[in-house]
């Protein structure tokens, strides 16, 4: 038998299917790392709003004796300090004010549970205690508008004047 060169019609569909495959496998492995990185950016944003105001606040309750005004949303410190939460309009989504500059915004509404009380209270609030002068922080923040996915959130209680 003569010996022929070429490419015959079975390794044809061979390297068909194995090039289909290794195609297959790049697009995978390419969406993949892209919806990583997206909830990479997605989560560090919501940590620099976190880190953004905790910065912002707690460098306030050391500098500040007391609280003057307070509500659930909006707390005004002995320093001149005031925060407010305020719904945004077109969202179901919450931004935080001091002395009327936007510090942080994607805070969503959420119930915490207290276990003191043992009542929710519907977040974002502020909540201030006169007897022990401590006060209270509920905030979730979000990078989406169910509040679900990529959220941060926080329920903790700083005394005033004594910092950290």
């Amino acid at each position: 038998m003569k010996n022929q060169k070429g490419v015959t019609l079975a390794s044809l569909t061979i390297y068909v299917i194995v090039a289909g495959i290794v195609v297959i496998l790049l697009a995978f492995l390419n969406a993949n790392f892209f919806s990583q990185m997206s909830d990479l950016t997605s989560k560090t944003k919501v940590t620099n709003q976190y880190s953004r105001f905790m910065s912002f606040f707690i460098n306030d309750l050391k500098s500040s004796d007391t609280v003057l005004e307070y509500s659930q949303s909006e707390i005004k410190f002995s320093n001149g300090s005031k925060y407010e939460i305020r719904k945004m309009e077109d969202e179901n989504k919450y931004v935080i004010y001091r002395d009327s500059i936007k510090i942080c915004e994607n805070i969503v509404s959420k119930y915490f549970y207290i276990e003191d009380t043992d009542e929710y209270i519907h977040a974002p609030i502020f909540d201030y205690d006169h007897l022990t002068n401590t006060v209270t922080v509920a905030l979730m923040f979000s990078s989406d508008t169910e509040g679900a996915q990529n959220a941060f959130e926080t329920m903790q209680t700083y005394a005033v004047g004594k910092g950290y």
